[in-house]
């Protein structure tokens, strides 16, 4: 029964990258794995998660421009004396 040459660890990797490709976070897939750290983790799976510099660039843009939008443009110093 199953199939030849499949072993169970095989399916660990396998449901481990599904995991990755579906939005986990490293965290995540640390628990489902098991792994003692995140390190560990990213040691066997980080060329997974791909680089997200550009993502991340995007966001912050955005969130810049929607607080220009909202609390930038209305002039003087908001900031508070601490």
């Amino acid at each position: 029964m199953g199939l030849a040459g499949l072993v169970p660890h095989e399916l660990r990797h396998t449901a481990a990258s599904l995991a990755i490709a579906s939005g986990a976070s490293i965290k995540g897939v640390q628990s489902m794995l098991g792994h003692a750290s995140a390190a560990m983790t990213l040691d066997r799976y980080g060329h997974l998660f791909g680089d997200e510099l550009d993502a991340v660039a995007e966001r912050m843009d955005a969130a810049r421009a929607d607080w220009m939008r909202t609390e930038g443009s209305g002039g003087g110093d908001r900031r508070s004396a601490d």
